[in-house]
């Protein structure tokens, strides 16, 4: 909450780069604005605004950078996210797909965001109880964690905790 309060001073100057000076954003920094403000309004519960925040992000991501870039990936699991979180999971659903076939494309298929995008994939299948989709897809996370990070990393602890909460 302190954190909140710290961060609290600079909303308004982030909100207005993001609303009338998107221009002067270097193209690395694009999603930046939009992706802090919607994390920092969905922590809050302001649900509504942060997908504004969100949606406003992939769409200048769209046109600035291209439907197939990974920072557009970035922009649409965000997006995905935080439809999952509002139990909006038909809605969510396309954005992961579309988020994993971008970066396996741009990345390759033993990417680690590849692994990320799988992950979030299959645990919203499991939401929506389909497991015999979701299994191999946690798998696949799975072996790419370990051949990225090896067998004691958290990313690959994170991923042996999604399969074994399907398993179970």
């Amino acid at each position: 909450l302190s954190k909140q309060k710290e961060v609290a001073v600079y909303v308004p100057h982030v909100a207005n780069i993001a609303e009338r000076d998107v221009d002067v954003l270097r193209d690395d920094d694009l999603i930046a604005p939009y992706a802090r403000l919607g994390r920092l309004l969905e922590d809050q519960a302001a649900f509504d605004e942060a997908l504004g925040w969100y949606k406003r992000g992939l769409q200048l991501c769209e046109e600035r950078l291209g439907s197939k870039h990974p920072d557009t990936a970035t922009s649409l699991n965000n997006l995905a996210q935080l439809l999952q979180a509002t139990n909006r999971l038909s809605e969510a659903e396309p954005l992961m797909r579309r988020a994993l076939a971008i970066d396996e494309a741009s990345y390759g298929p033993e990417h680690p965001n590849v692994a990320r995008d799988l992950n979030n994939l299959a645990l919203l299948l499991l939401a929506t109880n389909r497991l015999s989709e979701a299994e191999p897809l946690m798998r696949r996370a799975l072996a790419i964690a370990i051949a990225c990070y090896g067998p004691d990393h958290r990313n690959v602890a994170t991923s042996l905790n999604s399969l074994a909460g399907l398993l179970q």
